[in-house]
């Protein structure tokens, strides 16, 4: 089984005294799948679009960035999830970018992921465990920026169906995030990133002190997602509009 939900990261930068803006405010979903035992769908609200409006550039504040460079992180943005299944089953999540070499201030893996360049969610600039996917380019050919996403902490909740067909649910630091790590072929406790610019990532759910992926037909939370733009390209968004334009695509499986 294979579920597809792309997650659209969208805006527009202009000078505070631009008359109009350009907006993206549409989004094409895919989804594939098989039958099995067990059919589950993947939503994120919102159909996954993530949108940041107008972005004042008198607003921004830009550091220097961990490869070189200067950047501007945006606010955090969140958004819920929810997986449900017919009956309870293990699941895992992966992610690639639809916007590969459009990264700016640090260098892609094959997934279209780069290590942090700036200090995003509270990670610190150059973290490679995590990633950044691409926001696209200016009409000029600049690379715009990135953004990151990670499960919220405490925001899961895990409901499993009894013999009986009643729904237990385990929820916020009793349930933690895993990852599988295919060097070693075992799951391990996850800082709860979904894009790695170190390792090809897949993502499940466990309960506390755990890392066996629980099997349950309801899973859902919170996802966190933070933006940055370059300098470079605020600089372009001072005489047109620049749009964020970041497309990532999440993969849901059985395990």
């Amino acid at each position: 089984m294979k579920k597809l939900l792309p997650i659209l990261i969208s805006s527009a930068m202009i000078c505070s005294f631009t008359a109009s803006a350009a907006s993206v405010g549409s989004i094409d979903i895919s989804v594939t799948g098989r039958i099995d035992p067990a059919a589950c769908e993947l939503d994120i609200a919102g159909g996954g679009n993530i949108d940041y409006g107008l972005i004042d550039l008198d607003t921004l504040t830009f550091v220097d960035g961990a490869f070189g460079g200067k950047f501007a992180a945006l606010p955090i943005q969140e958004t819920s999830f929810t997986i449900r299944c017919s009956a309870n089953a293990p699941v895992k999540l992966s992610a690639s970018s639809k916007r590969v070499g459009t990264v700016a201030g640090a260098t892609e893996n094959s997934r279209g992921f780069a290590a942090l360049p700036i200090k995003l969610l509270d990670i610190g600039a150059g973290n490679s465990s995590n990633g950044v996917a691409g926001l696209g380019k200016t009409s000029t050919g600049i690379n715009i920026g990135g953004y990151i996403v990670r499960y919220k902490a405490n925001s899961l909740n895990v409901s499993t169906l009894d013999s009986n067909n009643q729904l237990t649910t385990i929820s916020g630091s009793e349930v933690q995030n895993i990852y599988y790590n295919t060097q070693s072929k075992v799951w391990k406790v996850s800082g709860g990133n979904l894009f790695s610019n170190n390792m090809d990532l897949q993502t499940s759910f466990a309960k506390a002190n755990e890392t066996t992926p629980i099997e349950a037909s309801i899973y859902d939370g919170v996802l966190q997602v933070q933006a940055y733009v370059s300098e470079e390209a605020a600089t372009v968004g001072k005489s047109k509009p620049v749009l964020l334009d970041g497309l990532s695509t999440i993969e849901l499986n059985y395990i």
